[in-house]
């Protein structure tokens, strides 16, 4: 349809001006800082058809939307990123009909003219994040048979590949450890992001969430050393044109995960003990699983939009909160090894928002 603007605070939708030869249906440049600056790319991977007379492109707007300006016309962009320093950096197609063959490009000029980086790198690249070990550069992800990240020593841009897992060890951060994550071994539920439903979540710079998610009452909780560490939680599904079946243990978290970065720093992962069972049994898995199934708090939940399944969690079954100070909590449902599609129940995890706990002497 076109470009829309709203003010959180007003949640009300206007429509923006769009010159007639500015295509519909394309994306923003990842990392815009300035309200004002607004650069827009227009056929993307998944575009619908431009319309007739339409200039795919890369277009900029300096007064929030109000006017724009094509600045480049030659390139078939899949993801655009404004880094801090003011570098342009943009994955674009080979050629416009091969989506799957793209080039790295860089721009000075806020892409006027362009500068080919791709050098010897032979992969497709998929996304673009700042260097953390280089302030003035960009990191890309690659894949081929595997997942890789992309860093260079300097403005030559002369790529050193590694493989994804390697590179994140050496760099992880709080930020990546808490990354939101969804998974499935069957299907992916998701809630798109429309005029209708924008303002029901907090959408971030992309246009759809998790159709499932793990929401706590507060941000923060504090408990006594002591103290049972008891969170309510409720899991709501946010599709309106279908339901989905959740499995859960209810004498324990069973279910649960907790992701801590502890009070010194120090990132920990664990797990319930059926989960660990559940994920180190092969040979074994039917007999595991069944087990666990004919347990008399094994409960199978259907959810809807607006019918959510609520419990309490004790963090203190899944972590040792033994030390006074402030930790920073994430949960996670996991029902992979437990659910069975068979019967129509979904096998999958995903994670909550962080929350912060404290606990006193």
């Amino acid at each position: 349809m076109g470009l829309f603007h709203a003010f959180a605070s007003e949640k009300r939708w206007r429509r923006l001006p769009m010159p007639e030869h500015m295509p519909p249906g394309g994306k923003f440049a990842a990392g815009l800082e300035e309200a004002k600056m607004l650069i827009y790319f227009a056929p993307g991977l998944y575009t619908p058809p431009a319309r007739r007379g339409s200039m795919p492109g890369l277009y900029l707007s300096q007064d929030g939307g109000l006017t724009w300006k094509l600045v480049c016309s030659d390139h078939s962009f899949r993801e655009v990123f404004l880094h801090k320093s003011g570098g342009l950096y943009a994955l674009a197609a080979r050629k416009p009909e091969d989506d799957y063959a793209t080039q790295m490009l860089l721009s000075k000029d806020l892409g006027r003219t362009w500068r080919d980086i791709t050098g010897k790198a032979a992969l497709e690249f998929v996304g673009l994040f700042r260097d953390p070990d280089h302030s003035e550069l960009v990191c890309v992800e690659g894949q081929g048979l595997r997942a890789y990240v992309l860093q260079a020593q300097n403005g030559d841009y002369e790529w050193q590949i590694f493989r994804e897992w390697e590179w994140w060890e050496k760099h992880e951060t709080d930020e990546h450890f808490f990354q939101p994550s969804y998974s499935s071994t069957w299907r992916l539920y998701y809630h798109e992001a429309s005029l209708a439903t924008f303002f029901e979540r907090a959408f971030p710079s992309w246009a759809r969430l998790p159709a499932l998610e793990l929401a706590t009452e507060r941000d923060t909780y504090r408990f006594e050393k002591q103290a049972e560490k008891i969170v309510p939680v409720e899991i709501r599904f946010w599709r309106a044109d279908c339901k989905v079946k959740l499995v859960d243990l209810t004498r324990a978290p069973e279910c649960f995960g907790l992701r801590v970065v502890d009070a010194e720093g120090k990132r920990i992962e664990t797990w319930s003990p059926a989960i660990m069972a559940i994920s180190k049994a092969r040979e074994t898995l039917p007999e595991v699983q069944a087990e666990y199934r004919r347990r008399e708090d094994f409960i199978i939940r259907e959810l809807s939009k607006g019918h959510s399944y609520r419990r309490s969690v004790d963090l203190g079954k899944l972590y040792d909160f033994g030390r006074p100070g402030t930790y920073r909590v994430q949960l996670e449902y996991n029902s992979l090894g437990l659910a069975e599609r068979e019967r129509g129940e979904w096998p999958g995890s995903f994670r909550s928002r962080v929350i912060t706990v404290t606990i006193t002497d």
